[in-house]
């Protein structure tokens, strides 16, 4: 059972059905007879309904060509992730929407992603052992991640693409600072490879 309260006189009644209005059909024909004065989103005119129409939802435009139009009606919005300008409807604004250009972009502003997202448990690890996080869409090497900021704080560049991160103690999904080398290229990463081989 539902206690609701009566929308024509106001008082409380029992129902077993969530969507009922009134606690009586005699209020139901007084609230249908009763005609409200409605002023149209759209065009300004001032138009008459009946209060039942009001309570279910209408009232907003006097016509289907108002309704229509406001539908057309663009508003130029910027994303909150990508900045970038875009178009979209005032209904969407008000029931809280328009916020992104894609959905893309509406994954990652509501869900998150990386350690944002609400399913996150550490990334992964590819077929060569190595941990990996999905950024923008792509796997990039954690390893990689961790050394390129370091560098960006210490020497003010990025880590170069010909550059090799190397794991010293082997292990392909050991990550901390202390435990990555860093290589000019490959030949020297090798080069380092052989000779610890040998001495092993």
């Amino acid at each position: 059972m539902h206690l609701r309260k009566c929308k024509q006189c106001g008082k409380e009644f029992e129902t077993t059905r969530g969507g009922q209005l009134w606690c009586s059909y005699e209020c139901c024909g007084v609230t249908k007879r009763t005609r409200v004065t409605c002023k149209c989103l759209m065009c300004k005119t001032l138009f008459s309904l009946p209060a039942s129409a009001v309570l279910s939802g209408c009232g907003r435009y006097c016509s289907y060509t108002c309704k229509y139009e406001a539908k057309r009606e663009r508003v130029k919005r910027i994303c909150e992730i990508c900045g970038q300008s875009f178009e979209t409807i005032p209904c969407q604004i008000k029931r809280g929407g328009g916020r992104f250009c894609s959905p893309q972009c509406r994954g990652t502003g509501v869900m998150g992603t990386g350690e944002d997202h609400h399913s996150y448990k550490g990334g992964c690890i590819n077929a060569q052992g190595y941990h990996v996080d999905r950024v923008g869409g792509k796997q990039i090497l954690t390893h990689r991640t961790i050394m390129s900021a370091y560098l960006l704080e210490v020497l003010g560049r990025e880590l170069r693409s010909e550059e090799v991160v190397h794991h010293n103690n082997c292990i392909r999904d050991a990550n901390r600072l202390e435990n990555l080398v860093l290589f000019p290229n490959q030949a020297m990463h090798m080069q380092y490879h052989r000779l610890f081989e040998r001495d092993r």
